[in-house]
């Protein structure tokens, strides 16, 4: 039960970082992306840091003391201010076009969002190298950052030393 929330958890996560992308692109004209990529990135930051010390400060004996469950389950309220921004947001460009267009037909609309980008991607030179290259690209930072937290418990270090290190100073790099 385990293993399947965590590969669901992952795969929304994952959805909901090429959503934002997506609408980032879609909403922003050309000269304002790199503003919107950076503002994305320090957004990202920022709410990592205060997921991270969040819940340490929530379930540590050195903080509040609720304990990991209560500090998780605190900390999931983190995604409503984003829900609620994107409601109020509103939706992207790509709706409008699409509502202007005449909806023939399911297949259509599968074809032109779905199957062609897709078809478009694969035909191009190297297409499975890129894939290939985007799967194993992180996975040494992975592996490394989950081996990364048992190993600083196992050396001894307390809570808020961990937060002092691996929270704030990897903020800043």
């Amino acid at each position: 039960m385990f293993a399947f929330w965590a590969i669901v958890t992952a795969f929304l996560g994952a959805t909901q970082d090429i959503v934002i992308d997506a609408y980032r692109i879609e909403i922003l004209p050309e000269d304002e992306l790199p503003h919107g990529t950076a503002n994305n990135q320090f957004g990202y930051r920022l709410g990592n840091l205060a997921a991270g010390v969040g819940t340490i400060a929530i379930a540590s004996s050195e903080g509040l003391g609720l304990g990991w469950a209560m500090g998780y389950g605190l900390t999931a309220f983190c995604v409503i201010p984003g829900a609620l921004a994107a409601l109020w947001a509103g939706r992207g460009l790509h709706d409008r076009v699409l509502a202007s267009q005449d909806q023939a037909s399911r297949g259509r609309w599968l074809e032109d969002t779905i199957i062609g980008p897709f078809r478009e991607f694969f035909q191009r030179r190297g297409a499975v190298l890129i894939l290939l290259f985007v799967l194993i690209y992180k996975l040494g930072d992975a592996m490394g950052q989950g081996m990364l937290n048992p190993m600083i418990v196992e050396l001894g270090f307390s809570d808020t030393e961990f937060i002092a290190i691996n929270k704030l100073v990897g903020f800043w790099g």
